[in-house]
């Protein structure tokens, strides 16, 4: 004959149950912090030490004035642009909608 296992109110025999009980009463266990490392940076070649080659400064201080200075705005008059209208925001809502309203019918979301 088999041992009959002995069950509590959850369905967990007594074996399990004390198992349980055992890992619950154990104080948890928390890792260590490796030891935090310095960064390490390492000079290559001569040019470092030395400074940067005169093209890559001339090459630097293009980028950087084209950077400082930005294109000029155009007014919205000027652009071509209507003046600015609640409707015209409106009815292009409405047709973003309606193309929105299509696609999901087309793809069978109806």
């Amino acid at each position: 004959m088999s041992k009959r296992f002995k069950f509590d109110d959850s369905g967990d025999s007594d074996e399990l149950q004390a198992l349980f009980d055992s890992i619950a009463k154990q104080p948890p266990v928390r890792p260590t912090p490796a030891p935090a490392k310095e960064p390490h940076v390492e000079v290559v070649g001569g040019t470092a030490a030395a400074g940067d080659s005169a093209e890559l400064e001339a090459l630097f201080d293009s980028v950087a004035g084209q950077v400082a200075q930005p294109a000029k705005a155009a007014p919205a008059a000027e652009a071509g642009e209507p003046p600015h209208s609640c409707d015209n925001v409106f009815q292009r809502i409405g047709h973003m909608t309606r193309q929105l309203h299509d696609t999901l019918r087309e793809l069978g979301y109806n």
